[in-house]
C-alpha cells in the first residue's frame, strides 16, 4: 500500500485510533501532547462532505441509467452494462467512505466532548 493511499485513509482512522487523541512517538517536537479536537474532526468531515454527496447522488443517477431512464455512454468498455458494473462498484465505494467518515466523526465529537 503506498503512502498517499495511507494518507486518504488517515480521516476515517483519525477519530477511531489513539493518535487521534494523543500525537504518537515517532512525531517530532509533539510526542504525547493532545492531539486538537479540531484537527482530526476537520478532516473526517472535509472528507465527508465531499464524498457522502458525490456517492448518494451518483447512485441516484446510476438508478436512473439501469432504468433507462438516463443514457450511460460506455466509454472504453465493451457494452453500457459492463459501464454500468464498474460505476456501480466506484460509486458505491464513495459513498460507504463519506458515511463511514460520517459515523467516524460523530463517534469522535461525542467521544472528545468537554465534560459538563
Amino acid at each position: 500500500m503506498g503512502r498517499a493511499t495511507l494518507v486518504r485513509a488517515f480521516p476515517l482512522w483519525d477519530p477511531a485510533r489513539p493518535w487521534g487523541q494523543v500525537f504518537p512517538c515517532w512525531t517530532p517536537f509533539l510526542r504525547g501532547r493532545r492531539v486538537p479536537r479540531g484537527l482530526p474532526l476537520a478532516r473526517a468531515l472535509l472528507g465527508a462532505a465531499t464524498l457522502a454527496p458525490y456517492g448518494v447522488v451518483g447512485i441516484g443517477y446510476l438508478a436512473l441509467g439501469t432504468g433507462g431512464a438516463v443514457a450511460m455512454g460506455r466509454g472504453d468498455f465493451p457494452s453500457e452494462g459492463d459501464a454500468l458494473l464498474v460505476a456501480r462498484i466506484g460509486i458505491t465505494a464513495f459513498a460507504v467512505y463519506g458515511v463511514a467518515l460520517v459515523v467516524a466523526a460523530r463517534s469522535y465529537w461525542l467521544r472528545t466532548r468537554p465534560a459538563a
